[in-house]
């Protein structure tokens, strides 16, 4: 399947393999209603749509790196305040995207308010085992969606206080390790000794941290 869609610009640990274990896990049957917040370019909407039949629609706040403009399948909105009616979705996915939101208790919430009792919550991001550790000048190190550090522990009691319960939490960390060795390469290539600083402060803020990747499917409970 992935080989299929390999021209959609995807910038994300796991790319869309993860998102078609999520999938695979949840089963949705075709024409169920998903968001996609902070979608990016909207490879996963597409993949949704193409591939397995689903009523997607990609939010992100930025609309220039929408993939064939804006349309009803993607909308401009804050995460915090979803053009969606209360309990409208089967499904709502954050891939990447919740640590870089600033309101993060205020989004989580948000998803609760438009998912369906019994609807998924599917996030995939980067968790950290000591968000204390990191100074904030070594926070301006940290690459891509790492600059809002967040723990496992706290982003589990936010949900739990939601109402959620935590089906499946699987650490895929090695994907994150290769993206980081890629954004390393990529981004910096050893091209003056300036580059090369960069690249240390930012191995040493990563060292600090102990970043992992984490895949979580939760499931929205009856509490109103």
């Amino acid at each position: 399947m992935i080989a299929e869609i390999a021209h959609l610009s995807v910038m994300r640990p796991g790319g869309l393999k993860l998102t078609e274990r999520a999938l695979r896990y949840c089963s949705f049957q075709p024409g169920a209603r998903i968001a996609d917040v902070g979608c990016g370019t909207g490879a996963t909407v597409q993949f949704l749509r193409n591939r397995y039949l689903l009523e997607a629609v990609g939010v992100d706040i930025e609309t220039a790196d929408f993939e064939g403009g804006v349309s009803e399948r993607f909308v401009q909105a804050d995460a915090a305040a979803l053009p969606f009616e209360s309990e409208s979705l089967d499904a709502v996915i954050a891939e990447c995207s919740l640590s870089v939101f600033r309101q993060r208790a205020q989004v989580l919430g948000e998803f609760g308010t438009v998912l369906k009792r019994g609807g998924r919550l599917i996030l995939t991001d980067v968790f950290v085992e000591n968000a204390q550790a990191a100074s904030s000048a070594d926070r301006m190190e940290l690459p891509f969606c790492m600059a809002g550090l967040m723990t496992q522990v706290d982003i589990e009691r936010m949900l739990e206080d939601l109402g959620f319960s935590i089906d499946i939490l699987e650490d895929h960390s090695a994907v994150l390790k290769d993206f980081i060795i890629r954004y390393i390469l990529e981004g910096n290539g050893g091209r003056s000794s300036q580059d090369f600083a960069v690249t240390q402060a930012t191995l040493c803020a990563l060292k600090k941290v102990r970043p992992h990747y984490l895949l979580m499917i939760a499931t929205k409970g009856d509490r109103p």
